[in-house]
């Protein structure tokens, strides 16, 4: 999944004066970093929170993957096909 489209989804269902977006490291775990920038903001993650948002990934998924590059693409298809064989 595209980070760029997690900080979207993050930053607009947790809105703050500080964005997910700009908070992130490049390399790091998605989901400690969401914790740390909420807890560093004050904002209180419900219980579920991961599965919320994966909802929102799921309702966007089309959307989102109008977007994936060829290359990003071609990553994900080698990993399948390792994984499938």
């Amino acid at each position: 999944m595209p980070f760029k489209s997690i900080a979207t989804i993050i930053d607009r269902t947790y809105r703050c004066d500080n964005y997910f977006e700009d908070f992130h490291t490049e390399g790091q775990p998605i989901v400690n970093q969401i914790e740390e920038w909420a807890k560093t903001n004050s904002i209180t993650l419900n219980n579920g929170w991961k599965v919320e948002v994966a909802k929102s990934i799921q309702n966007r998924y089309d959307k989102i993957f109008e977007t994936i590059d060829e290359t990003l693409e071609s990553k994900w298809e080698t990993m399948f096909n390792k994984l499938a064989n």
